[in-house]
């Protein structure tokens, strides 16, 4: 952008001229992005003019008093038909006449430039906050208090959107608020906030009389009148001014809480039953944010270059797969349904499997050792999720570069996926645990540890077993399955 900015200088004038860029904000508001050249006022016109070429996408240009002899062009942004932003331009009349094709040939190839840019951060800010709420549920399934899940909500929230926030609970003595977490202040200023919450009845007339009134008091104390509440099962969560496009992550986040707060109990123990509902209602909230960004990367990569479009198209499918898998294991959780099974090949599973793992560039480092074919009796979606759970934390614990080797191999009627690496490894008193959602983060292999339960859960349900293998060096997972339809029964969830 800063060489299309010195282009159009150069074209309407050079030294004399200025251009400027104004790109709209989250709020729809345009601003100054881009500079170049003098500051020249353009009278009390100006912001109206910028915002009547943004939103009819028609040129304007217009002499100025001063300087005397300029004139100023504004030009709108616009690429595929949609309008991006407008660029001003202003320079000695002359010259800003005689090179208006120029100009506007100059403009069209810079809201190419623009338009790129932002489909670029658009498509890397919706994988974000995917990836923020996948972590957000996991981290969920393992508070085990409200506080401890507040403040999950509360740094989730902060980490992803940079605004102030804090988690209201409350209060244990039945009158007040609990000041439960908060990020974006000092220690002084939480002071104040956790005696004034406390003198905020728990209950009202109604639930948006308290939300008002919690948003209100949260207001005079950050001194905002840009202040968004979410409601969170019992909890509040108030925040400093999110943008319009935040409010879908700040809704879901919320209604993670809820449910979170919902199935948590002091000092609580977690059967495999209750695990599968907790992956129950976050695959449930997780649906809504997981399709809407493959919706979003799927109109984004349109517009792209070949490159980033190959790379959306993956994402995109990626995602598209992941939401496919969310209602057969809302229902696989909950016991209302069995797995898929048909006749699949088990290595084309595991190829594909390892291609769902490699969008940082770490392909080359995963090494499959297979037949060329291998057909089974398996739910070849589940299944794939199970065997790339393995190889994800392969890659994430093992050092950079390091190879990761997948094997598959049949012998006695028992087919066998091995996923070793050269990692850290998993120390004999963690085998047995790291696989339990709970613990199974704790110790050399920090995480939430649902990854490894689910994929646990995937292995049994096809009657097989999963394991971390003693090895000497690194880490070595193995999944063992029945060969034959006779080894397990279809049926059964």
């Amino acid at each position: 952008m800063a060489a299309s900015v010195g282009w159009l200088r150069a074209a309407a004038g050079g030294a004399q001229a200025s251009v400027r860029v104004a790109l709209p904000d989250p709020d729809g508001r345009l601003r100054v992005a881009a500079t170049d050249g003098p500051q020249i006022t353009a009278g009390r016109l100006r912001s109206s003019r910028r915002r009547q070429v943004f939103q009819s996408s028609h040129p304007l240009r217009f002499e100025l008093a001063h300087p005397a002899a300029s004139s100023l062009a504004i030009f709108p942004l616009v690429s595929d038909g949609e309008s991006l932003g407008v660029v001003e331009v202003v320079g000695p009349t002359e010259v800003v006449e005689r090179s208006g094709d120029l100009l506007l040939a100059i403009v069209s190839q810079s809201a190419i430039v623009v338009r790129n840019a932002l489909v670029r951060a658009e498509t890397e800010r919706a994988l974000h906050a995917t990836s923020a709420m996948l972590e957000l549920a996991s981290n969920l399934l393992g508070a085990d208090t409200s506080t401890e899940a507040a403040r999950m909500a509360v740094d989730a929230c902060h980490d992803q959107l940079g605004t102030p926030v804090v988690g209201l609970l409350p209060d244990r003595d039945g009158w007040g608020w609990f000041l439960a977490a908060s990020r974006g202040f000092g220690s002084r200023k939480r002071a104040e906030m956790r005696r004034a919450f406390s003198e905020i009845p728990e209950t009202s007339p109604n639930t948006q009389a308290l939300i008002s009134m919690l948003r209100k008091r949260f207001g005079a104390l950050v001194h905002s009148n840009e202040v968004h509440p979410v409601l969170a099962g019992e909890a509040v969560l108030l925040l400093v001014g999110p943008h319009q496009r935040d409010r879908e992550f700040l809704a879901t986040a919320g209604n993670l809480l809820a449910d979170a707060l919902r199935h948590v109990a002091p000092a609580r123990s977690m059967s495999a039953r209750e695990a599968d509902l907790g992956i129950a209602w976050a695959a449930h909230e997780l649906k809504g944010p997981i399709t809407a960004a493959a919706a979003a990367i799927s109109h984004a990569s349109g517009a792209s270059p070949n490159g980033l479009g190959s790379l959306l198209e993956r994402t995109r499918d990626e995602l598209r797969q992941s939401a496919e898998l969310i209602d057969p294991l809302l229902r696989w959780s909950s016991g209302r349904a069995p797995l898929r099974f048909r006749s699949a090949d088990l290595v084309e599973v595991a190829k594909d499997a390892i291609a769902s793992c490699s969008f940082n560039g770490d392909a080359h480092r995963v090494l499959i050792e297979a037949p060329a074919r291998l057909p089974m009796w398996i739910d070849p979606g589940q299944l794939r999720v199970a065997i790339a759970n393995l190889v994800r934390n392969a890659l994430r614990f093992s050092p950079p570069g390091s190879p990761v080797t997948v094997v598959i191999s049949e012998k006695g009627g028992t087919s066998s996926i091995f996923v070793r690496d050269r990692g850290p490894g998993v120390p004999a008193s963690e085998r047995h645990r790291i696989f339990d959602p709970l613990r199974g983060g704790q110790g050399v292999r920090e995480g939430s540890g649902l990854g490894l339960f689910l994929a646990r859960r995937i292995v049994e349900a096809h009657r097989g077993r999963i394991e971390a293998q003693p090895v000497r060096r690194g880490a070595s997972f193995c999944i063992r399955l029945p060969s034959s339809p006779e080894g397990r029964d279809p049926s059964t969830p």
